[in-house]
């Protein structure tokens, strides 16, 4: 194990921000665009809403740590949702006065710095000399080879298609999973999980083996995959340590123990307890029927020449060292336990989102180990022009994958299921907004729905599809009672307002002409909001 080097760790840190620079300027240069008819909400991923929405509900539907779903209308919802994350991002809106932008940037800005900051802190670790530069670079801003399949298929198979068109094409069953680092400069609450992953780490190879546990504990209570990742890599190399240091037995025991627990007791939570209740475990199953998978032959474009880092292991200078340093073995734990993880749908009919585990985590556990090989290699060789041409080549391959993902969120923000609003729809936000009085809405419009919960404190009756309590119920009961006009079953089933498009068939919704069904509230040239009527 290596000390940290003060300016090394200074310098990544000014590098660390980079990447978050980068989607805030895509950010705000989107919404220097921004059209009446097609204005962009300020959030470049598409989860971005869904997560506002989670972290309002903290304070709206709770006490900022217990809360309800939000995406849940019923008034009488179980407050027994936790989630550290969502408490603090609500809490930082709160303090922001309600700016998502803004709160969203500034997550991205210091939690990027903490991501990227962490990750070249085990680079301090793990790697000596020159080669931590290659790690650094790799890390920060490598991707696969993705590009090059890119301008295949424009150059030979899809010439009517764009470049930019012709990556989608490329990474068509992964891309939108941001595999390797970089890439989650666009999630900023990956950011916080692969920082706290990080921390986690770190304060392992300095020895500080309960606060590994204790911020593993903490990951828990934030996002379960990225714990569930973590424990796996800490109970290995800690039972191994356990065989290894009998004089620490004792230590490492206690830790295994507390990690076990603290697992056990999120694992329970999530898996007995939340699911106890019909409509928290309506939403939580239809999450997980979100089972996307990391398919082998994506491995070459989302990992490059990295996939050759595994191979290095035959060679036996690096062998040694990592079987026989602290550091190498943690190494070794972590590539396995992602795989195992990312692949889990070979061995097991009833998998959990396989390709969520890869997010990032195995791409910067194998630039460490090509990083550790390149560290041992520099020990005997100078590097003349030949070795210097070597190592730039596939650095250079690597980072030109991800100039063409910038380009690609640059140029195509819905492939990454950006939300945009028409201005109607923006103005049916605002009439919610200054509203002063509290309702449950059904609008016609689902993505408007979402967005009425993000931006007002109001209640919607359907929205997200995976979020939404019993969603496919909820629409299969609103066609029927839309189409016999049944007010009374609308409120039944808690509905107070409508939002309903101005422009249909005459025989879609004739009731909506109604003054006894429905009364007209606010309208404008695409929408019309009405309260229904006893």
């Amino acid at each position: 194990m290596t000390s940290c080097n003060r300016p090394f760790v200074f310098r990544c840190l000014l590098l660390a921000a980079i990447p978050a620079v980068i989607f805030f300027g895509l950010t705000m240069e989107r919404l220097s665009r921004n059209t009446p008819d097609a204005q962009f909400i300020g959030m470049l991923q598409g989860d971005q809403p869904s997560y506002t929405i989670f972290a309002r509900g903290t304070f709206l539907r709770g006490n900022g740590l217990l809360y309800a779903s939000p995406f849940d209308s019923d008034s009488s919802a179980p407050k027994v949702l936790v989630n550290l994350t969502y408490s603090a991002l609500g809490l930082l809106i709160r303090v922001c006065g309600g700016r998502l932008v803004l709160s969203w940037e500034i997550w991205r800005l210091v939690f990027g710095i903490g991501a990227f900051g962490g990750f070249a802190l085990l680079v301090t670790q793990i790697i000596k000399g020159p080669a931590r530069w290659f790690a650094i670079i790799m890390g920060f801003f490598g991707g696969g080879t993705g590009w090059l399949y890119a301008i295949y298929y424009y150059n030979v198979e899809l010439p009517s298609i764009t470049v930019s068109e012709s990556f989608d094409v490329a990474e068509a069953t992964y891309g939108w999973w941001c595999l390797n680092l970089f890439r989650q400069a666009i999630y900023p609450l990956e950011l916080f999980y692969h920082s706290l992953l990080f921390a986690a780490l770190f304060l392992y190879l300095r020895r500080r083996v309960f606060s590994a546990v204790v911020v593993a504990a903490i990951l828990w209570w934030c996002h379960s995959i990225t714990a569930a990742l973590l424990t796996s890599i800490l109970g290995t190399v800690l039972v191994i340590d356990w065989f290894r240091d009998r004089a620490g037995r004792k230590t490492t025991s206690m830790a295994i123990a507390i990690l076990g627990a603290c697992s056990a007791g999120a694992v329970c939570y999530n898996s007995i307890f939340l699911p106890r209740f019909p409509s928290i475990k309506s939403w939580i199953e239809a999450t997980y029927s979100l089972s996307s998978v990391m398919w082998l032959r994506d491995y070459p474009r989302a990992y490059g020449g990295l996939l050759v880092a595994p191979l290095l292991l035959f060679w036996k200078p690096l062998r040694d060292e990592v079987l026989g340093s602290r550091e190498g073995v943690l190494l070794l734990a972590w590539i396995v336990a992602v795989v195992c993880w990312s692949e889990h749908d070979l061995l097991f009919s009833n998998y959990l989102q396989p390709i969520h585990f890869a997010r990032g985590h195995l791409y910067v556990a194998l630039v460490l180990l090509a990083g550790k090989a390149l560290e041992i290699f520099l020990r005997s060789h100078v590097l003349n022009v030949k070795w210097r041409t070597m190592i730039f080549v596939p650095l250079a391959i690597a980072l030109i994958d991800n100039v063409f993902f910038v380009m690609r969120v640059a140029v195509n923000h819905v492939e990454l299921g950006t939300r945009l609003i028409d201005r109607d729809g923006a103005e049916v936000i605002e009439y919610y907004k200054n509203r002063t009085d509290h309702v449950t809405i059904h609008s016609q419009e689902r993505g408007l729905a979402s967005l009425l919960l993000m931006e007002t404190s109001q209640r919607v009756y359907l929205s997200e599809p995976f979020l939404t309590p019993f969603h496919g119920d909820r629409i299969a009961e609103m066609i029927g009672l839309n189409a016999r006009g049944d007010i009374a079953g609308m409120k039944r089933r808690g509905v107070d307002e409508v939002i309903l498009m101005r422009k249909q068939p005459p025989n879609v919704m004739p009731w909506r002409e109604d003054p006894r069904k429905l009364r007209l509230l606010y309208s404008n040239k695409t929408y019309m909001v009405g309260k229904l009527l006893d």
